[in-house]
């Protein structure tokens, strides 16, 4: 029997008002819930899994299935990754990495795959702390940014809430006070253009030159790192847009974010 099966990891959305949401979970096989489940011909998913010149299936407009989903293409020995774009045609995933990071399973493939088309202007990754969601998402943004000269700056930005008791009022200038707050952010920025200036590098020895550019870049305005207290009220135009610990914002403020995109911006959720 030959089937296709609807990931757990869902997208819906079109150019536009494109949304897509995707998991990243810890390993392939963590997560073994289906949300739909369709016969499709035999025939054809031989032919997508066998070839790659751009064979893809016809989704009917009565299928449960929406666009920007992604699916698992099951055949009786092979399967397959794919997703549902908007003129209803499954197509399969190629494989894609940013910056020398690569996915390490279905669902940061999913993700990628979402994060890397700037037809997707909205995306949310859900999952559990520590399965890439951040790091992944700034990759393909700088991938954009410095690569493919897609966007004009990448912005992380992330609320200010404190774990545990708030530290109180720190010292130093703007930047030196919001640090700590931003650290994370940091953390991945370091290690992503480590990994791409020399991926034999042990970590010790990458932090150094990786923090070297990220001042460069932040001096250039290619990259921005700021919280979200100060985006009310702003136009933001053709920047890639990541915000971190999205999960502590209510749904107005959400709104609010999305408000501010301008023409030719892509909005991360994570």
């Amino acid at each position: 029997m030959s089937r296709l099966v609807s990931s757990p990891v869902a997208a819906s959305g079109e150019k536009g008002n494109g949304t897509s949401e995707a998991s990243a979970q810890k390993q392939a096989g963590s997560s073994n819930a289906t949300i739909a489940q369709e016969e499709v011909d035999p025939d054809q998913i031989c032919r997508v899994l066998s070839e790659s010149d751009g064979l893809h299936i016809e989704v009917p407009a009565e299928s449960p299935l929406f666009i920007n989903q992604y699916v698992t293409l099951k055949g009786d020995s092979k399967s397959a990754l794919a997703r549902i774009h908007s003129d209803r045609k499954l197509r399969p995933l190629i494989e894609r990495s940013a910056l020398n990071i690569s996915p390490r399973n279905r669902e940061q493939r999913f993700a990628m795959d979402a994060l890397l088309d700037p037809d997707v202007e909205l995306v949310t990754l859900a999952g559990m702390a520590g399965t890439g969601k951040t790091l992944l998402a700034i990759a393909c943004g700088l991938e954009q940014i410095l690569e493919e000269k897609r966007y004009r700056r990448l912005l992380v930005a992330r609320p200010v809430i404190p774990m545990g008791r708030d530290l109180g009022f720190l010292p130093g200038e703007l930047g030196e006070k919001l640090r700590p707050w931003m650290q994370p952010i940091y953390d991945n920025l370091e290690f992503i253009l480590g990994a791409d200036d020399d991926p034999g590098n042990q970590e010790g020895d990458k932090k150094a030159p990786a923090q070297g550019t990220i001042q460069y870049l932040m001096q250039s305005g290619l990259l921005a790192v700021e919280p979200l207290t100060y985006i009310r009220g702003r136009s933001i135009p053709e920047q890639y847009v990541i915000v971190d610990e999205a999960q502590n914002l209510s749904p107005h403020e959400a709104k609010t974010i999305i408000t501010r995109a301008g023409e030719g911006t892509k909005i991360v959720f994570t």
